[in-house]
């Protein structure tokens, strides 16, 4: 993560090691994301984050291409220990069957 100001960059990577492959599967998979967020109403009013991404994410299938989108949300801060994220995106390129929009929501809790 790089701040510039109030606007927070991110690089996150991940692989995911699979089990049980067969032979037209991988043994695993990487998932890319650049991204950014900024506080919304900062410095006052920091519980709400618009967040977005470009993201690529391999498929478990040997040969098929590599699903690469974009997604927007907001994250916001509902008490110190849970926070509420929404979102929608695109698959613009990868596979045929790739998402023309999808939507997200989730909470997480701290403890």
């Amino acid at each position: 993560t790089k701040s510039i100001d109030r606007l927070s960059l991110h690089l996150n990577g991940g692989y995911e090691f699979l089990t049980g492959s067969t032979r037209s599967e991988r043994d695993g998979r990487y998932e890319l994301a650049l991204g950014a967020s900024y506080p919304v109403g900062a410095p006052q009013f920091t519980r709400a984050t618009l967040v977005a991404d470009v993201f690529a994410d391999q498929p478990v299938t040997r040969g098929e291409s590599t699903a690469v989108g974009i997604e927007a949300g907001l994250r916001y801060q509902l008490t110190p220990s849970i926070v509420w994220d929404i979102g929608i995106g695109t698959e613009f390129a990868g596979p045929r069957d790739r998402a023309s929009f999808f939507g997200t929501t989730g909470l997480s809790l701290g403890f």
